[in-house]
């Protein structure tokens, strides 16, 4: 009995380490999660310093996109072009399109020329920019033509004065691109009669062609006898017609005229759109051209196809963005556009979140890239699709 007894004694703790050992056996290995790759995006183009909120512009270019920016007179003048990849990375220097230099044996104190307004366009190989030249307080018109990679310039063309009476706004000059390269500007010229047979004065908006064969041919201008503060609402390029617009305030109001002209079939019809509205700018979409203005809290967008023959008032929208794969669509209440290649000039179909009053939208291909002003600098931010969204891609 003594021996049965300290026989079971000791197997009870023989059967209680048996059991812990089945136990420890049956959890569950530790869960090993892969280590976490951070998402590296490519760098964005860093802040370049603009003399106002309105100098510089975002246009399309080969393979990517440019911006065009003037620093101010105390940071040299000048108009420069930052080329970018189409993700918004830089791609090697900033070359000079206008350089301010000290005239050759000038004495005395030197203000380098800087520019208060920076307006680009792109087509046909060839990229044309226009800009408000600033020499010691006095204003004028001036154009530059080169090719679409950015690389090589033309000679600075001067257009003419023109009268300013605030800095900073954007509608003192115009420039459209056709698909063969050609470029037609616009500016505002000094007052001048508002007809041969009146004394009365109005504003004029001049236009002039660069590249082809009619270089340097002058439009005849356009009066205004109320003109808003900046009168061009916009120039660009579609299916062979040039649209061009102007801002009026006739009737206490401001509107935008429209004039389509189809050069080859002889042919021009204006419109007059927008009443009430703050332009927004002029842009082409497949055969038409879109224009969009600010009306109080909403927008209001206008198709205009064939010169002006057909007018499509889609009314007002609030602007919505969504994804189709890697690919943004623009909503302007009934109106959608898919962004397929690059497309500039979109801000106005943008929401505010997006892009703020006074940025500049463009899409590559590949990204959205949105060009706003903050203070002296002008700041590149990125949107991408992805998950069905579009989303800021701009960070690390």
């Amino acid at each position: 009995m003594v021996l049965l007894r300290r026989s079971h004694r000791l197997a009870t703790p023989l059967l209680l380490c048996l059991a812990l050992l089945t136990a420890c056996e049956d959890e569950p290995p530790p869960l090993v999660l892969p280590p976490v790759v951070p998402i590296v995006r490519p760098p964005l183009l860093s802040p370049r310093p603009i003399a106002t909120a309105s100098a510089f512009d975002l246009v399309a270019l080969e393979g990517g996109a440019g911006l065009i920016f003037s620093p101010a007179s105390s940071d040299g003048g000048g108009v420069r072009l930052a080329v970018m990849d189409a993700l918004g990375s830089h791609r090697g220097q900033d070359p000079e399109l206008f350089a301010s230099q000290r005239p050759a044996g000038f004495e005395g104190p030197f203000v380098p020329v800087d520019a208060v307004e920076v307006e680009a366009a792109a087509g046909g190989g060839r990229l044309a920019v226009v800009w408000v030249a600033r020499n010691n307080g006095v204003f004028s018109a001036v154009a530059a033509v080169g090719d679409a990679t950015g690389s090589a310039f033309g000679p600075v063309t001067t257009l003419g004065p023109t009268p300013l009476r605030t800095v900073g706004g954007r509608g003192q000059v115009g420039v459209a691109v056709s698909e063969a390269g050609v470029s037609e500007v616009r500016w505002r010229a000094p007052d001048g009669r508002c007809d041969e047979g009146s004394r009365a004065r109005c504003a004029l908006v001049r236009g002039a062609r660069l590249g082809g064969d009619a270089t340097g041919r002058e439009d005849l201008p356009r009066a205004l006898p109320d003109s808003c503060t900046f009168p061009i609402a916009g120039a660009t390029y579609a299916q062979g017609v040039w649209y061009f617009g102007v801002c009026d305030r006739t009737g206490g109001q401001p509107a935008t005229t429209v004039l389509g002209v189809d050069f080859a079939l002889s042919y021009a019809q204006s419109q007059r759109i927008l009443e009430g509205c703050e332009p927004m700018g002029l842009m082409a979409a497949a055969d038409a051209a879109l224009a969009v203005g600010r009306c109080g809290a909403a927008r209001r967008l206008v198709r205009i196809r064939e010169a002006g023959r057909v007018l499509e008032v889609v009314g007002d929208f609030t602007p919505e963005v969504d994804c189709t794969g890697a690919h943004p669509v623009l909503h302007a209440g009934a109106f959608t556009m898919a962004l397929g290649g690059s497309v500039a000039h979109l801000e106005a179909l943008l929401p505010d979140a997006i892009a703020p009053r006074g940025a500049r939208a463009l899409w590559t291909g590949r990204a959205l890239l949105v060009a706003t002003p903050i203070g002296r600098e002008v700041s590149m931010h990125r949107y991408q699709c992805e998950h069905g969204e579009l989303s800021p891609t701009s960070g690390p």
